[in-house]
């Protein structure tokens, strides 16, 4: 063999090199040759999804001639009769628009084998990726990086909290980058005062129509929620036991509480969120429990099903219906909601994503959607 090839490691090179020579300039490779030995075509902009394949090199590195127009968008090349290092891969993978879910998978190798390297690769994904699900899967691989590594992670993540609280981070993105920053500011105390100077400046409460106290809605969680991940919390969480109380989607539900159908496209999501985390401060007609005393001495309590300038109607928990005039009422209390606050039974991730699968439910019964 020495007589056909100057050293058995510079094969692969060699021949990668003669190859791009000959390519009249189509073929380019990535930086970090040779010791990542990835050939690409050199007019991929990127605009459309990348056809990648490569492997060991064998009598020569062969998926690297079956790069070009109308065949592979690139080629990962390994040593003969070798696979490809995990660095050519990676870097293969971020070449051109790989699916979301593999460069999710290559987030995910970088943070546990790789970890000095991730705080690079999380940058570039959150300033260059137009992808909210990635930006959210590098934010939190970023909050559980070993400690060597929390250093340079968390320097990103702090820019990414100053921006936070100059509101200058997309609304999908800002529970991530809360959350990072938590996570990270165990180790870091500027981290750590960041999320209390965020935490600070929160609107205050206010005193809502009822005289209860109303929290100011956290904003983080309006936006970013997995509407596939949120249907499964309504559905199959034991603790919060949504169907036991509500009609969501037609075939499954109870009427105890209000039907959640067409709900995405009756109410806005700050609605959908209030109601969540404070549900006594948004109560549905009808389903508001009250006690009444009336002025001789006697007192009820129910259901409100409406109310007027003159009359108060009343269902009580035997179904029994009473319209009281409001010149009897000596007193009646606030409106309080059977349903307990969301937040604690489920998480902020949960919330946020049932919020989303609720702003999903845009189909009315067919009796609303002919009015």
């Amino acid at each position: 063999m020495t007589q056909f090839i100057n050293a058995r490691e510079a094969l692969v090179p060699e021949a990668i090199d003669g190859l791009l020579r000959g390519s009249a300039g189509r073929l380019a490779r990535l930086d970090g040759f040779p010791h990542i030995k990835v050939v690409v075509r050199s007019d991929w902009d990127g605009a459309k999804v990348a056809l990648v394949s490569g492997g060991g090199s064998g009598h020569e590195p062969a998926h690297a001639g079956f790069v070009g127009q109308g065949m592979l968008t690139a080629a990962v090349c390994g040593e003969v009769f070798a696979s490809p290092s995990a660095d050519a891969v990676l870097a293969g993978i971020w070449k051109g628009r790989s699916p979301g879910e593999l460069k999710a998978a290559a987030l995910e190798v970088t943070a546990q084998q790789r970890p000095s390297e991730f705080a690079s690769r999380l940058e570039n994904v959150l300033a260059g990726e137009n992808d909210i699900a990635l930006q959210q899967t590098a934010l939190a691989l970023a909050g559980g990086v070993p400690e060597a590594a929390k250093a340079a992670t968390g320097a990103v993540v702090a820019n990414w909290m100053k921006m936070l609280l100059a509101t200058e981070v997309p609304m999908e993105l800002r529970l991530d980058v809360l959350e990072a920053a938590t996570a990270l500011g165990a180790s870091l105390p500027e981290l750590a005062d960041a999320v209390a100077a965020y935490e600070a400046a929160r609107p205050k409460p206010s005193v809502g129509a009822n005289g209860l106290p109303v929290m100011p809605l956290p904003k983080e969680l309006l936006k970013g929620g997995d509407k596939e991940r949120g249907r499964d919390v309504v559905t199959n969480h034991l603790a919060g036991n949504c169907l036991a109380c509500h009609v969501v989607e037609a075939a499954e539900g109870s009427n105890v509480g209000p039907s959640l159908l067409g709900i995405g496209k009756l109410k806005p999501r700050e609605y959908l969120l209030e109601a969540l985390l404070q549900p006594g401060t948004v109560i549905a007609p009808g389903y508001g429990m009250i006690s009444v005393t009336l002025k001789d001495g006697n007192a009820l309590a129910g259901t409100v099903l409406e109310e007027t300038a003159d009359t108060l109607k009343l269902r009580a928990a035997d179904g029994s219906e009473s319209v009281l005039p409001k010149s009897e009422i000596a007193a009646q209390t606030p409106p309080i909601s059977v349903m307990p606050p969301m937040l604690g039974i489920l998480t902020k991730r949960e919330i946020r994503d049932v919020v989303a699968y609720l702003m999903s439910l845009t189909k009315l019964p067919k009796k609303e959607e002919e009015h």
